[in-house]
Parts: C-alpha cells; structure tokens; sequence
C-alpha cells in the first residue's frame, strides 16, 4: 500500500498472506520535533500519517492481524502517574503532540505498544551521547499474550548503522518473539466482537 506522494518516506505497509498467517505491516517514521516555523508543517503531516494509518486499519479483515513498527520521535508517557492498556509500565519521557495523537488513534483501534510492557532499553542513540526511547511496535491489545519475548536487536543495529563510530549509533531494532497458530487469534475491531 503506498501512501500519497507527500507521505512516501514516511509511511509504508504490505499485507502478508500465508497458510494460516495474515498480517498488515505498517511502517511508519514521524517528523521529528519541529524548529522554529515548522510546527503547522509537522502537525499537518503527522495528522495525514494518522488518517492514512486508520484507513489501513479499518480496510483490513477480521482475520489479518496489523503489527506497527514507528520511529514516533516522541516518548510515550503516563496518563495520571499509571500505566494502561495502551502503554505499559516501560515508557518513560513526557508524551507530546506526536504520541498523544497515536496514542488515541491506538486506543480507537484497541492497540498496544508492545515494548512499553517490557524493559527492553532505549532505542536511539545520538551524536553526543544522548539516548532515549522513540521506536515502537503497535499490535493489537489481546495479541500482547503471545508475545513470548520483547527486545532490542543491539548487534543488528551495530551493522545497519551508516555513521562510522565504535559506539552504537542512530536507531537499533525492535524485536517482539511471538508464537501463535491457526486458531490463536484474530484481530477485533471493536471490543464486543460484533464485525
């Protein structure tokens, strides 16, 4: 599926279907945080990423799973100091416009960000040090029990990156181990099961 042209780079899916599996795979790379004069660019653009994403997600079949993989540049934080089914007890940072925006579009959809239920690590590394935890994969809320393990991909993350360091630099990948079967799960759409 390609997104229109002024998201192309930004976003991206194909669905996968095989025997027993099929899932809609989202990949999705949002503005970082804005300069001075960019905010209506950057907000504009992270809204058309949000709309683009729900109509993936409202075309797909009872029976397709849609995983999410985002470099969301933004952290997810904790509504009233707790934790919910949305984002996990891992998710440090103070949410802002990016996050509170999928945040809501993962609430409407009954998605999850995996790695924020488990203690995986910061994601990103930058120039002068400086780390912190921007990347994500959604998934549906019930697929959460099938995820059997929940880690940061270090040594791929050495070899994929471009900058020439000793350290690791950039963004290292996202890993979710999941085990599932012909008749484990099948996406819901609402909450009552009634599509």
């Amino acid at each position: 599926f390609n997104p229109p042209k002024h998201l192309q780079g930004r976003l991206g899916a194909v669905r996968i279907k095989a025997h027993h599996i099929d899932f809609l795979i989202i990949s999705a790379y949002f503005p970082p945080k804005a300069r001075n004069g960019e905010h209506q660019t950057r907000s504009a653009t992270i809204k058309d990423m949000i709309s683009w994403i729900q109509a993936r997600l409202k075309a797909i079949p009872v029976r397709c799973t849609p995983l999410i993989g985002m470099d969301l540049n933004d952290k997810l934080g904790s509504v009233d100091n707790t934790h919910d089914e949305i984002v996990g007890p891992f998710h440090p940072g103070k949410q802002l416009e990016a996050a509170n925006l999928v945040r809501n579009l993962f609430k409407i959809n009954h998605l999850s960000f995996i790695n924020t239920f488990w203690s995986t690590g910061d994601t990103y590394y930058g120039p002068s040090g400086h780390k912190s935890r921007i990347d994500f994969i959604g998934a549906p809320l019930e697929f959460r029990a099938l995820v059997k393990r929940c880690h940061i991909w270090y040594k791929a993350g050495k070899k994929l990156q471009l900058i020439q360091d000793t350290r690791i630099r950039n963004h290292v990948p996202v890993i979710i181990d999941f085990k599932m079967n012909k008749t484990t799960y099948q996406y819901s759409k609402t909450k009552n099961h009634d599509k």
